[in-house]
């Protein structure tokens, strides 16, 4: 295997820039792929082979078999966690939530201050606790979650390759899905002023207005009785977009002007 390192390390490196555009927030998890040096290191050609045959996936099923496959066959792999963050996102895209979590926490098993994860969780467990026993458990380890990344970047140190304007707006992007995880956490325990709160830091912090953001912001308002705020907040949710959002602002809209409050 000497003759194979060389070639080991070097994939290792392109690897980084490979899974830096493989989600939305991978650049902001900072952890071991934040610098290629100390990229973490397949321990054979076979065993790097495996992990690249996951990035090769055709689809979300497939990625999702063969990181199963490479755990099993490599439980001790420093790659273990990329392999996970591939499988959340896998999950994610299919819409199924268990596997999703299951692997998310996982993930932040081996990576515990890991954004990427802390926010998809975060973000996705208000989504799916309707109608569960466990609805309260949930939400609790989604607000554990969202308050843990904010503490995250708090102490966090910029990495070398983002400038200082890269790096604000970055910063703040994540910081606003940190806030809308907590104000939809509110929402989803009758918290209406919390969720208000949390809502407003959203779509204040963001650097990139999103329409979802400012719907649920809009819908908070409507259940505090704040209607000229809800509806100055929907029209900019349906302004944004995207479709989905903008038909939902605009149902909420004709909600409000026909009187049919929550």
């Amino acid at each position: 295997m000497e003759n194979s390192r060389p070639t080991l390390h070097f994939v290792a490196a392109l690897l980084v820039l490979a899974l830096a555009t493989a989600h939305v927030l991978i650049r902001g998890q900072f952890g071991p792929l934040a610098d290629p040096a100390h990229a973490p290191q397949a321990k054979s050609q076979e065993e790097f082979d495996a992990y690249l045959e996951i990035l090769d996936a055709s689809d979300a099923h497939e990625t999702i078999d063969r990181v199963e496959a490479f755990i099993f066959k490599y439980p001790e792999s420093e790659l273990l966690a990329t392999a996970y963050q591939h499988q959340m996102v896998s999950y994610q895209e299919l819409n199924e939530f268990e596997g999703m979590l299951r692997a998310g926490e996982k993930y932040l098993q081996l990576l515990p201050e890991n954004l990427n994860a802390l926010l998809t969780l975060a973000s996705a467990i208000p989504n799916a606790t309707a109608t569960r026993p466990d609805a309260t458990e949930l939400l609790a380890r989604a607000e554990e979650y969202a308050l843990q990344a904010l503490g995250t970047l708090k102490r966090i140190q910029i990495p070398r390759e983002i400038s200082l304007e890269e790096w604000e707006r970055l910063s703040r992007r994540m910081e606003a899905q940190a806030h809308e995880a907590l104000g939809h956490v509110a929402f989803k325990r009758g918290q209406i002023d919390i969720a208000i709160s949390e809502f407003e830091k959203a779509t204040e912090y963001n650097p990139e207005p999103q329409g979802k953001q400012f719907f649920r912001l809009g819908v908070a308002y409507a259940w505090a009785r704040k209607n000229a705020l809800a509806e100055r907040a929907l029209r900019r949710a349906a302004e944004l977009g995207p479709d989905l959002i903008r038909q939902r602002a605009l149902r909420e809209l004709t909600n409000l002007e026909d009187g049919n409050r929550p």
